[in-house]
């Protein structure tokens, strides 16, 4: 039995995978569209990276205006980092999946 380990936002990481998975798979018509298929996973890690990125970024950062930043001083605070860990899959920040699926899909496409 698999468990699934996930807080805040993380669960994304597994649904748009799994998701832009099955989109791509009508674009691959004449291919072996398995999960492990190096033609296959280069194109789906590049792809389903961007949206897991753009949702780590959005998670690690706020563009908000902080009172504690009024107190200090500044007028506007343009953005201050949270804590990455707060929404995370399997122990592992939704910003380092992004990272960890392009890295993935470069080194595909490389080889």
């Amino acid at each position: 039995m698999f468990a699934i380990i996930w807080r805040g936002y993380g669960i994304l990481v597994p649904i748009i995978y799994l998701l832009l998975g099955l989109m791509i798979c009508f674009f691959f018509d004449g291919f072996n569209t398995k999960l492990l298929n190096p033609p296959f996973l280069k194109w789906h890690a590049g792809i389903s990276s961007i949206p897991i990125l753009l949702l780590g970024l959005g998670a690690f950062l706020d563009f908000e205006e902080k009172e504690l930043a009024n107190k200090i001083g500044f007028k506007k605070c343009w953005f201050y980092f949270k804590q990455p860990w707060k929404h995370h899959f399997m122990f592992v920040p939704i910003l380092f999946w992004g990272l960890i699926l392009i890295i993935t899909s470069i080194r595909l496409f490389l080889k």
